[in-house]
């Protein structure tokens, strides 16, 4: 802002200062509303990610809540893994010396006392099976040409992978949906 001068100013000077100064009074209000705007944005207000509120960001106040705890439910029927009768492998594992304090002596074939019975679910280990496909060319006894097989349906490439696994590497869990629809 320029310093009064001495000398009397015309009206007409004091109604364009006055212009001049209404003019940049209303910039600095609308830029200093700007800056209260995006001072106020956070997280929670804006597309911004909360790496960026800052250490004097305010504290998140808790949800409503539905006045249900967390988890099941009482009364709601529980689920759990049941145990297989008849399992595949049985692994019996026996104490050999006693596990008392200042004792240790050895159990040998001494009377059973309890059994727990905890079992394991697991895929069973496979390896990939390889067919080969052999193209034998034959030459004909009469006329002495040679003739080709042609290759079954499928089966278009020297080294290639089977129906079923080309559907699990196109399908499988571990693929993010868009590579999946592409």
């Amino acid at each position: 802002m320029s310093s009064v001068p001495q000398v009397p100013l015309l009206y007409e000077d004091l109604v364009a200062m006055l212009v001049e100064l209404r003019e940049r009074v209303d910039r600095l209000e609308a830029e200093n509303a700007e800056l209260k705007r995006r001072l106020g944005m956070n997280s929670s207000s804006s597309s911004r990610p909360p790496s960026l509120d800052g250490p004097g960001r305010p504290a998140r106040q808790p949800g409503k809540g539905s006045g249900r705890r967390r988890g099941k439910q009482p009364g709601a029927p529980g689920w759990t893994l049941e145990l297989v009768a008849d399992p595949d492998e049985v692994i019996e594992h026996r104490p050999q010396r006693c596990g008392h304090p200042g004792c240790g002596a050895p159990l040998g074939d001494g009377r059973e006392y309890g059994r727990q019975r905890r079992q394991v679910i697991e895929l069973p280990e496979r390896r990939s099976v390889v067919v080969e496909h052999q193209l034998v060319a034959v030459e004909c006894g009469g006329c002495g040409q040679v003739s080709e097989p042609v290759a079954p349906g499928g089966v278009s490439g020297r080294v290639q992978y089977g129906a079923v696994l080309e559907q699990l590497f196109t399908t499988g869990p571990w693929l993010p949906e868009p590579a999946i629809s592409s």
